[in-house]
Protein backbone atom coordinates (compact mmCIF):
# COMPACT_ATOMS: atom_id res chain seq x y z
CA UNK A 1 0.00 0.00 0.00
CA UNK A 2 1.31 3.65 -0.91
CA UNK A 3 2.37 5.77 2.69
CA UNK A 4 3.80 8.63 0.68
CA UNK A 5 2.20 11.80 -1.42
CA UNK A 6 4.17 12.50 -4.78
CA UNK A 7 4.53 16.21 -5.58
CA UNK A 8 5.20 16.30 -9.44
CA UNK A 9 6.17 19.58 -10.81
CA UNK A 10 4.56 20.40 -14.26
CA UNK A 11 5.47 24.21 -15.50
CA UNK A 12 4.27 26.55 -12.53
CA UNK A 13 2.82 23.81 -10.49
CA UNK A 14 3.00 20.50 -8.23
CA UNK A 15 0.19 18.12 -9.07
CA UNK A 16 -0.93 15.04 -7.06
CA UNK A 17 -3.25 12.52 -8.09
CA UNK A 18 -5.65 9.77 -6.72
CA UNK A 19 -5.48 9.48 -2.85
CA UNK A 20 -2.98 12.06 -3.00
CA UNK A 21 -5.20 14.48 -3.98
CA UNK A 22 -7.67 13.73 -1.21
CA UNK A 23 -4.92 15.00 1.14
CA UNK A 24 -4.70 18.28 -0.33
CA UNK A 25 -8.28 18.56 0.23
CA UNK A 26 -8.32 17.97 3.33
CA UNK A 27 -5.22 20.02 4.89
CA UNK A 28 -6.34 22.97 1.84
CA UNK A 29 -8.90 22.28 0.50
CA UNK A 30 -8.03 22.12 -2.73
CA UNK A 31 -10.22 21.57 -5.39
CA UNK A 32 -10.37 17.27 -7.10
CA UNK A 33 -10.96 17.48 -11.02
CA UNK A 34 -10.33 13.84 -12.52
CA UNK A 35 -8.99 12.36 -9.60
CA UNK A 36 -6.29 15.18 -9.94
CA UNK A 37 -5.04 18.27 -7.24
CA UNK A 38 -2.61 20.71 -7.46
CA UNK A 39 -1.02 23.83 -6.12
CA UNK A 40 1.47 27.03 -7.54
CA UNK A 41 4.87 26.49 -6.92
CA UNK A 42 4.54 30.05 -4.81
CA UNK A 43 2.63 27.56 -2.16
CA UNK A 44 5.09 24.84 -2.27
CA UNK A 45 6.70 25.69 1.29
CA UNK A 46 2.92 26.76 2.92
CA UNK A 47 1.89 22.59 1.72
CA UNK A 48 5.97 21.34 2.82
CA UNK A 49 5.78 22.81 6.41
CA UNK A 50 1.80 21.37 6.61
CA UNK A 51 2.34 17.87 5.48
CA UNK A 52 6.10 18.32 7.95
CA UNK A 53 3.49 19.45 10.50
CA UNK A 54 1.06 16.24 9.79
CA UNK A 55 3.83 13.81 9.74
CA UNK A 56 2.69 12.20 6.05
CA UNK A 57 5.64 11.16 4.27
CA UNK A 58 6.29 12.56 0.66
CA UNK A 59 8.54 12.69 -2.56
CA UNK A 60 8.41 15.63 -4.71
CA UNK A 61 9.59 14.67 -7.79
CA UNK A 62 11.37 17.37 -9.98
CA UNK A 63 14.82 18.65 -10.95
CA UNK A 64 16.11 17.40 -7.52
CA UNK A 65 14.06 14.84 -5.91
CA UNK A 66 13.31 15.60 -2.19
CA UNK A 67 12.02 12.82 -0.04
CA UNK A 68 10.83 13.51 3.81
CA UNK A 69 10.08 9.48 5.72
CA UNK A 70 8.14 9.98 8.41
CA UNK A 71 8.54 6.28 9.64
CA UNK A 72 6.11 4.94 12.09
CA UNK A 73 5.17 8.33 12.93
CA UNK A 74 3.84 8.32 8.79
CA UNK A 75 -0.37 9.63 9.28
CA UNK A 76 -1.02 9.25 5.33
CA UNK A 77 -3.05 6.70 5.54
CA UNK A 78 -4.94 8.65 8.45
CA UNK A 79 -5.29 11.71 6.25
CA UNK A 80 -6.27 10.23 3.43
CA UNK A 81 -9.08 8.15 4.81
CA UNK A 82 -10.20 11.77 6.65
CA UNK A 83 -10.12 13.55 3.46
CA UNK A 84 -12.01 11.33 1.08
CA UNK A 85 -14.76 11.37 4.27
CA UNK A 86 -14.63 15.22 3.86
CA UNK A 87 -14.78 15.48 0.26
CA UNK A 88 -17.43 12.81 0.37
CA UNK A 89 -19.66 14.97 2.70
CA UNK A 90 -19.01 18.09 0.50
CA UNK A 91 -20.16 16.28 -2.58
CA UNK A 92 -23.38 15.05 -0.84
CA UNK A 93 -23.89 18.78 0.41
CA UNK A 94 -23.56 20.43 -2.76
CA UNK A 95 -26.14 17.81 -4.45
CA UNK A 96 -28.26 18.99 -2.03
CA UNK A 97 -27.75 22.89 -2.31
CA UNK A 98 -28.08 21.73 -5.92
CA UNK A 99 -31.39 20.37 -5.55
CA UNK A 100 -32.83 22.33 -2.62
CA UNK A 101 -31.94 25.71 -4.92
CA UNK A 102 -34.83 23.83 -7.32
CA UNK A 103 -37.68 23.71 -5.06
CA UNK A 104 -40.50 26.12 -4.95
CA UNK A 105 -40.09 29.33 -2.26
CA UNK A 106 -42.59 27.69 -0.05
CA UNK A 107 -40.92 24.02 0.26
CA UNK A 108 -37.51 25.43 0.70
CA UNK A 109 -39.05 27.73 3.81
CA UNK A 110 -40.85 23.75 5.10
CA UNK A 111 -37.50 22.28 4.33
CA UNK A 112 -35.60 24.79 6.64
CA UNK A 113 -37.66 25.06 9.78
CA UNK A 114 -37.43 21.18 9.63
CA UNK A 115 -33.75 21.24 9.46
CA UNK A 116 -33.49 24.23 12.14
CA UNK A 117 -36.12 21.71 14.21
CA UNK A 118 -33.55 19.34 13.92
CA UNK A 119 -30.47 21.17 14.82
CA UNK A 120 -31.88 22.94 17.62
CA UNK A 121 -33.33 20.31 19.31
Amino acid sequence: MKDCITLKKLGGFYNVYNDDAYILFYLFHYNIKNNKSGFPLTAYNKVINCLEENDINYIVEGKEEVKRDFKKKNKYCFIVDKGKKLYEREQRSNFIYERISDLKESEIDELLTLIEDYVFQ
